[in-house]
């Protein structure tokens, strides 16, 4: 069956109800936050329905909105190619596609692990900072090196939008000075995720990780002492400094997206 593409460059804010389990999730947050025009980006239809949602910040990003055939990529190839877009990423969510058919540029998994809540014998770190914007701009800017004023503000803006943002649940600890920071997002009454953890940068090569990490984990275990909360992250495969600190602290993969290089 022949279908009939188009790219829609200019439209309203479209929003969509977000899981509850990562696990679940049909739709990334970039692809989200183009629908809610917070990215830039633009849609793909076929036949007059959403068929498609391309992130542009920084190359040509695709995400298909549910499972499509080979027929269907191969007609949305044909069509994207016309559009003189010959090179390309796919984030996979529908397992639309096997490995060997693209070259896999990154592989992300969601890892899981249940709040511990014996607190008894943990160590944290005396000092913890208030959270406020100007601050949180300031440790993501240091621990992710982002100097670009542009990008830093269109990050802040981005994420102080999204509906589950609360600056009660931004946590930054250190002794003198900042030292680490983590984000959480409560999902569920059931279900968190760390939205975001990062290390300032003069403490970054100072084996400090772990401890960090564990800190920040008992601020959250002190919040939420219930045995039953799940507690999720995101982590790209090939960071492997990341994933094993996840995995010491019981985090396990449960889920995996995979991004593909496609040139035409």
């Amino acid at each position: 069956m022949s279908i009939n593409f188009r790219i829609l460059n200019q439209f309203k804010k479209i929003y969509t109800d977000v899981p509850s389990d990562g696990k679940n999730e049909s739709l990334s947050r970039a692809a989200i936050n183009v629908l809610r025009r917070e990215r830039d980006g633009f849609l793909v239809y076929a036949n007059d329905e959403l068929f498609a949602i391309c992130d542009t910040t920084i190359d040509y990003t695709f995400e298909f909105v549910r499972s499509i055939s080979i027929d269907d990529f191969l007609q949305f190839t044909e069509y994207i190619k016309n559009e003189e877009i010959t090179k390309f990423h796919i984030w996979d969510l529908h397992n639309n596609f096997e490995s060997n058919l693209f070259t896999i540029k990154e592989e992300v998994h969601l890892m899981e692990t249940y709040i511990d809540t014996d607190l008894s014998q943990k160590y944290y770190l005396a000092n913890t900072f208030r959270s406020t914007l100007p601050l949180l701009r300031n440790v993501y800017s240091d621990a992710f090196n982002i100097l670009d004023h542009n990008i830093l503000e269109k990050w802040i803006n981005e994420i102080k939008n999204e509906n589950w943002f609360s600056l009660d649940n931004i946590y930054i600890v250190g002794e003198d000075t900042p030292e680490a920071f983590l984000i959480l997002r409560e999902r569920s009454p059931h279900i968190l995720e760390i939205f975001l953890f990062g290390i300032t940068t003069n403490y970054q090569k100072k084996s400090l990780s772990k401890k960090l990490f564990s800190n920040l984990l008992f601020l959250v275990g002190l919040k939420y002492q219930l045995s039953n909360i799940k507690i999720q992250i995101w982590v790209h495969k090939s960071n492997e400094v990341a994933y094993r600190l996840y995995e010491k602290h019981n985090f396990k993969p449960i889920s995996i997206r995979k991004k593909y290089f496609v040139n035409l």
